[in-house]
């Protein structure tokens, strides 16, 4: 442990391990291979050769997180997608860096809020750029390094890695596919290649990328596979996932998320330890299948060399947060800013004054400056809405599902994000991507036993036909009028098939809230909110 203005701060649930050369320790977390060549790097020194290290990182696969200790440096690396997330402190003369942001937070006696933050983590469910909700209090992002040197207290951020290029592919779409193709079979047999033989668990879905992930290992011939879904019994995602494990003669179970399971998770102190742990105090938590792999790991039904492998990003990668209209005007960063503020900052629609938004705007404004677009190409508004997609909610909020199987000790492995897939799909023209255009195309040539190409089931939210709800709501409203229709459609979603998400609450405060809240999200972060901070949403308006 250095003095506690130079700090190494880990927390006890993630397995960091230990390298040592000859000038130098490194602690790190994922990749080991990744991590010691990083390490090498460094080793040969580094000043004034920055850009030529991170050209050299960015030629590095996997996911990992490291600290570097030099005599005279400390130096932190997450890698492109920040599936390890770290946590720094930089204040005149001091330094800390650590997995841990609630560590930090209390060995420093943080407490200091960052208004701006406030307001992007209550709109959003995350903190934009490098920020936490506490001043002094920061996050290294996506595909960035920093470096403290010692002697004379002084930090130094680079960011090695960004998803946006001026560059694009030529190549007609059917040599697209074909390159594709055999780049998915590429990335699997690495998968096949770290699972070495232990049992792969797929959290499958009614999609499309959990589907494949399935679908590719069982073609290539690994057998130690188990799938599994979860949600309230009887939704149907998991009645099209039960269908896909049975064509591919893939076990399959099925985790019930009954109202008692998940009120009885999310109001008990092992939640709060999961929230203190996953967190990084600039990300709401995500939950998802957590309450029942908790309840599977106490009574040992979980194999302990067990691999988690789910299906992200399959759907941001391949262009599925690209909006229909990108690419049909002239570029406008308004309309672009517009876009986002919609899409990423309305949890609560109270929240969404002139002032709050406002101030989203300058921080989104600030962020795509990072990037040098080219205002007169139809790839304008894809690439700001792709970067800002990669670098502030996938890498900060939907990655971060990754620290469910942290918190259980447990390995995974995201083949979607692999650099191979991160390489290809950024240098995709926008309209090969809208839609998932060419992803949809390659699914449907490969079509593993008839999965993809006419195989496309219907996912109703609500229980039984939707058509039947929407009838329903139709007459309601026309017999009560539209404000009963909307309480109609509140109580339908309480009680639907995502219900588990919200019956988390009892029933009168979901209702209270259901007009104003656009998700269970929503509802997550205001208790996040009161819990942490003492802070209700109706004082952020």
């Amino acid at each position: 442990m250095k003095s506690k203005d130079e700090q190494v701060i880990y927390c006890s649930h993630n397995q960091w391990n230990k390298l040592y050369l000859e000038q130098s320790e490194c602690w790190y977390v994922g990749a080991g291979a990744a991590a010691k060549n990083i390490q090498k790097l460094f080793e040969i020194g580094f000043e004034n050769r920055l850009e030529e290290i991170g050209v050299e990182i960015n030629r590095i696969a996997g996911n990992f997180g490291m600290i570097i200790h030099f005599d005279k440096y400390i130096v932190a690396i997450v890698d492109k997608i920040r599936s390890f997330p770290m946590f720094y402190i930089c204040d005149g003369s001091k330094f800390a860096v650590s997995n841990s942001a609630s560590k930090l937070k209390e060995e420093y006696q943080l407490i200091e809020i960052d208004d701006v933050a406030l307001i992007e983590f209550a709109m959003a469910g995350y903190v934009t750029g490098r920020g936490t909700v506490f001043r002094d209090l920061y996050q290294i992002q996506a595909g960035e390094m920093i470096i403290w040197k010692k002697a004379e207290n002084e930090l130094t951020r680079y960011q090695y890695y960004k998803y946006f290029t001026n560059q694009l592919r030529t190549q007609d779409e059917s040599d697209l596919v074909s390159e594709l193709d055999e780049m998915t079979d590429r990335v699997f047999h690495q998968v096949i290649d770290n699972a070495d033989g232990s049992p792969i668990w797929i959290p499958l879905s009614g999609g499309l990328d959990s589907r494949l992930i399935a679908c590719k290992l069982k073609e290539l011939g690994y057998d130690n596979l188990q799938t599994y879904s979860y949600g309230l019994p009887g939704n149907h995602e998991a009645k099209v996932a039960r269908h896909v494990a049975e064509k591919l003669g893939v076990p399959w179970f099925f985790l019930p998320l009954t109202k008692d399971v998940m009120r009885n998770f999310f109001w008990s102190d092992e939640r709060k330890d999961y929230w203190d742990f996953s967190d990084g105090l600039c990300s709401a938590p995500i939950i998802q299948d957590l309450p029942g792999l908790l309840a599977l790991r106490k009574e040992n039904r979980i194999p302990e060399d067990v691999h988690i492998i789910n299906g992200q990003s399959g759907d941001f990668i391949t262009g599925g947060h690209i909006p229909p209209w990108s690419g049909k005007t002239p570029f406008d960063v308004n309309m672009v800013v517009a876009h986002l503020v919609e899409k990423h900052f309305s949890l609560w629609s109270i929240l969404k004054t002139d002032r709050n938004i406002d101030h989203i705007r300058q921080r989104i404004m600030e962020i795509l400056g990072a990037i040098d677009v080219e205002v007169d190409s139809n790839e304008s508004f894809s690439k700001c809405i792709e970067y800002w997609e990669w670098q502030e909610r996938q890498s900060k909020y939907v990655v971060n599902e990754q620290r469910i199987y942290d918190y259980l000790g447990t390995a995974w492995q995201l083949p979607l994000w692999h650099d191979e897939y991160l390489a290809f799909w950024r240098d995709v023209p926008s309209h090969l991507k809208l839609g998932q255009r060419l992803y949809r195309k390659y699914l449907e040539r490969y079509d593993f036993q008839g999965l993809f190409k006419d195989y496309r089931p219907v996912v109703w939210r609500w229980p039984g036909k939707s058509i039947g709800i929407v009838g329903v709501a139709q007459l309601v409203g026309m017999l009560l009028g539209d404000r009963r229709k909307d309480e109609f459609y509140d109580y339908a979603k309480y009680y639907g098939h995502y219900g588990c998400f919200y019956q988390i609450y009892n029933l009168k405060h979901f209702l209270a809230r259901a007009r104003d809240a656009r998700s269970g999200v929503s509802f997550y972060v205001e208790t996040w909110l009161n819990e942490k901070l003492n802070i209700n949403i109706s004082q952020l308006n």
